[in-house]
Protein backbone atom coordinates (compact mmCIF):
# COMPACT_ATOMS: atom_id res chain seq x y z
CA UNK A 1 0.00 0.00 0.00
CA UNK A 2 2.81 2.87 0.62
CA UNK A 3 4.29 1.61 -2.52
CA UNK A 4 1.23 3.28 -4.34
CA UNK A 5 1.22 6.21 -1.84
CA UNK A 6 4.64 6.98 -2.93
CA UNK A 7 4.17 6.64 -6.47
CA UNK A 8 0.47 8.34 -6.37
CA UNK A 9 2.96 10.93 -4.88
CA UNK A 10 5.60 11.07 -7.91
CA UNK A 11 2.60 11.22 -10.40
CA UNK A 12 1.02 13.99 -8.92
CA UNK A 13 3.83 15.84 -8.18
CA UNK A 14 5.18 15.48 -12.21
CA UNK A 15 1.86 16.53 -13.36
CA UNK A 16 2.01 19.40 -11.05
CA UNK A 17 5.34 20.41 -12.59
CA UNK A 18 3.91 19.42 -16.11
CA UNK A 19 1.15 21.88 -15.73
CA UNK A 20 3.53 24.90 -14.84
CA UNK A 21 5.62 24.18 -17.55
CA UNK A 22 2.74 24.51 -20.12
CA UNK A 23 1.23 27.44 -18.09
CA UNK A 24 4.30 29.33 -18.02
CA UNK A 25 4.63 28.16 -21.91
CA UNK A 26 1.41 29.36 -22.67
CA UNK A 27 1.64 32.59 -20.99
CA UNK A 28 4.84 33.53 -23.15
CA UNK A 29 6.56 33.39 -20.01
CA UNK A 30 8.64 30.43 -21.08
CA UNK A 31 12.14 29.92 -22.50
CA UNK A 32 10.44 27.41 -25.22
CA UNK A 33 8.15 29.72 -26.25
CA UNK A 34 10.62 32.32 -26.60
CA UNK A 35 13.12 30.43 -28.23
CA UNK A 36 10.20 29.77 -31.18
CA UNK A 37 9.52 33.31 -32.01
CA UNK A 38 10.92 33.88 -35.57
CA UNK A 39 10.56 36.50 -37.87
CA UNK A 40 11.04 37.00 -41.12
CA UNK A 41 12.69 39.87 -43.55
CA UNK A 42 9.24 39.20 -45.46
CA UNK A 43 7.11 40.90 -42.15
CA UNK A 44 8.66 43.96 -43.68
CA UNK A 45 11.33 45.32 -41.07
CA UNK A 46 12.23 48.54 -42.41
CA UNK A 47 10.21 51.03 -43.60
CA UNK A 48 10.24 53.43 -46.92
CA UNK A 49 12.09 56.49 -45.65
CA UNK A 50 14.68 54.52 -43.84
CA UNK A 51 15.66 52.87 -47.31
CA UNK A 52 15.88 56.10 -48.97
CA UNK A 53 17.79 57.76 -46.22
CA UNK A 54 20.30 54.54 -46.82
CA UNK A 55 19.96 54.65 -50.33
CA UNK A 56 22.21 58.32 -50.08
CA UNK A 57 24.57 56.59 -47.51
CA UNK A 58 25.45 53.64 -49.45
CA UNK A 59 26.49 55.55 -52.26
CA UNK A 60 28.31 57.90 -50.04
CA UNK A 61 30.18 55.06 -47.87
CA UNK A 62 29.84 51.80 -49.04
CA UNK A 63 28.92 52.16 -53.58
CA UNK A 64 33.03 52.89 -54.63
CA UNK A 65 33.75 49.47 -53.16
CA UNK A 66 30.42 47.72 -53.35
CA UNK A 67 29.59 49.06 -56.46
CA UNK A 68 26.84 51.40 -57.10
CA UNK A 69 24.15 48.56 -58.18
CA UNK A 70 25.25 46.10 -55.24
CA UNK A 71 26.89 43.74 -57.49
CA UNK A 72 30.36 43.55 -55.69
CA UNK A 73 33.60 43.72 -57.58
CA UNK A 74 35.02 40.21 -57.73
CA UNK A 75 38.51 41.87 -59.08
CA UNK A 76 38.63 43.63 -55.66
CA UNK A 77 36.97 40.22 -54.12
CA UNK A 78 34.36 42.37 -52.44
CA UNK A 79 30.95 40.78 -52.36
CA UNK A 80 28.05 41.66 -53.74
CA UNK A 81 24.91 42.61 -51.46
CA UNK A 82 22.22 41.91 -54.16
CA UNK A 83 21.17 39.03 -55.67
CA UNK A 84 21.49 35.46 -54.94
CA UNK A 85 25.11 35.85 -54.23
CA UNK A 86 23.89 37.88 -51.10
CA UNK A 87 21.69 35.60 -50.00
CA UNK A 88 23.99 32.47 -50.12
CA UNK A 89 25.89 34.67 -48.19
CA UNK A 90 23.05 36.18 -45.51
CA UNK A 91 20.12 33.39 -46.28
CA UNK A 92 19.45 31.82 -42.87
CA UNK A 93 21.27 34.04 -40.77
CA UNK A 94 19.53 37.66 -38.34
CA UNK A 95 19.35 40.94 -39.69
CA UNK A 96 21.02 41.54 -36.38
CA UNK A 97 24.02 39.56 -37.51
CA UNK A 98 23.98 41.33 -40.72
CA UNK A 99 24.02 44.73 -38.86
CA UNK A 100 26.70 43.25 -36.25
CA UNK A 101 28.79 42.65 -39.24
CA UNK A 102 28.54 45.57 -40.84
CA UNK A 103 28.92 47.63 -37.49
CA UNK A 104 32.25 46.25 -37.26
CA UNK A 105 33.62 46.12 -39.93
CA UNK A 106 32.74 48.69 -42.63
CA UNK A 107 33.25 50.36 -43.91
CA UNK A 108 36.68 48.72 -44.55
CA UNK A 109 39.08 51.79 -44.13
CA UNK A 110 36.93 53.13 -41.28
CA UNK A 111 35.38 50.03 -39.43
CA UNK A 112 32.72 51.08 -37.28
CA UNK A 113 32.78 54.79 -37.96
CA UNK A 114 29.12 54.93 -38.80
CA UNK A 115 26.15 55.68 -36.42
CA UNK A 116 23.92 53.03 -35.42
CA UNK A 117 21.40 54.71 -37.11
CA UNK A 118 22.99 54.64 -40.37
CA UNK A 119 24.40 51.33 -40.75
CA UNK A 120 20.67 50.50 -39.85
CA UNK A 121 19.42 52.97 -43.19
CA UNK A 122 22.42 51.20 -45.02
CA UNK A 123 20.55 47.41 -44.06
CA UNK A 124 17.36 48.82 -45.06
CA UNK A 125 18.43 49.53 -48.12
CA UNK A 126 20.00 46.65 -48.72
CA UNK A 127 17.10 44.66 -47.76
CA UNK A 128 14.59 46.90 -49.87
CA UNK A 129 16.94 46.20 -53.27
CA UNK A 130 17.10 42.71 -52.18
CA UNK A 131 13.08 43.24 -52.82
CA UNK A 132 12.22 42.50 -49.06
CA UNK A 133 8.79 44.45 -48.52
CA UNK A 134 9.21 47.58 -46.23
CA UNK A 135 7.06 47.60 -43.25
CA UNK A 136 5.85 49.87 -40.83
CA UNK A 137 8.51 50.31 -38.36
CA UNK A 138 12.17 51.01 -38.76
CA UNK A 139 14.74 48.47 -38.80
CA UNK A 140 16.87 48.94 -35.46
CA UNK A 141 14.48 50.02 -32.99
CA UNK A 142 14.48 46.32 -31.86
CA UNK A 143 17.42 44.29 -30.93
CA UNK A 144 15.60 41.34 -29.33
CA UNK A 145 13.86 41.00 -32.69
CA UNK A 146 16.07 41.58 -34.97
CA UNK A 147 17.96 38.84 -33.46
CA UNK A 148 14.94 36.86 -34.51
CA UNK A 149 14.19 38.00 -37.51
CA UNK A 150 15.84 36.14 -40.13
CA UNK A 151 16.51 36.21 -44.01
CA UNK A 152 15.32 33.80 -45.78
CA UNK A 153 15.25 33.33 -49.37
CA UNK A 154 10.98 32.93 -49.76
CA UNK A 155 8.65 34.35 -47.91
CA UNK A 156 6.98 31.93 -45.27
CA UNK A 157 3.94 29.65 -46.36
Amino acid sequence: MKKHQDRARIAIALAGIGFAAMMSIATGRGSVAQAQERYSVWDGVYTEEQATRGKDEYEYNCGSCHIHDLSGDSIKDTPALAGGDFLDEWGGKTVGELLEYMSTNMPADSRGSLGKSTYADIAAYILKVNTFPAGKEPLGNDPARLAKTFIDREPKK
